[in-house]
């Protein structure tokens, strides 16, 4: 198949990994939602409103960060709203604005149900380090609501996922 008739075939491609506790990685997760005030659109002016969560990494390490919108839409690839998420280095604090200069990962607004990507969390911290995970919907208000997974694959057994709460 030539590359052309790839790209007008396909929109997107899939990797499958294997990420269990045999392959040697740790996985933690937490439901939530957008939902009145934390409906508030991503990113925006009432940043701190937003779901937002503290991850503590213990080494430096490989991990995948994945959000999956959760309802049924009839699609098995496309979720209720469009969304995203990024990973910043704040020592676990709340992101009241957004701040580009403290983010080291992020998955770019989708209307995907499942939205993952790798990170590398390398030495440029002293570890344990506390970051902070902030997750998304695009629109403000109803339009924006719906529930969600959060779910962090890593190498370090010792990592904690919690849900940071709203100033």
């Amino acid at each position: 198949m030539a590359n052309s008739d790839f790209l007008n075939n396909f929109k997107y491609i899939y990797l499958c990994r294997e990420l269990n506790k045999k392959a040697g990685w740790t996985c933690l997760s937490i439901d939530s939602e957008w939902k009145g005030d934390s409906s508030a659109g991503y990113p925006g002016k009432k940043m701190r409103t937003i779901p937002q969560f503290k991850l503590t990494i213990t080494q430096p390490c490989s991990a995948y960060v994945s959000l999956t919108q959760k309802g049924n839409t009839g699609s098995s690839f496309k979720g209720k709203n469009f969304v995203g998420w990024m990973v910043a280095k704040l020592q676990g604090k709340p992101m009241a604005k957004l701040d580009k200069r403290a983010i080291m990962a992020k998955a770019g607004i989708t209307d995907l149900k499942v939205l993952s990507q790798e990170i590398e969390f390398d030495t440029k911290v002293s570890y344990p380090y506390v970051f902070t995970i902030v997750c998304g919907s695009r629109f403000a208000g109803v339009k924006g609501e719906g529930e969600f997974e959060l779910k962090v694959y890593t190498r370090d057994e010792r990592m904690r996922l919690e849900k940071l709460n709203y100033c």
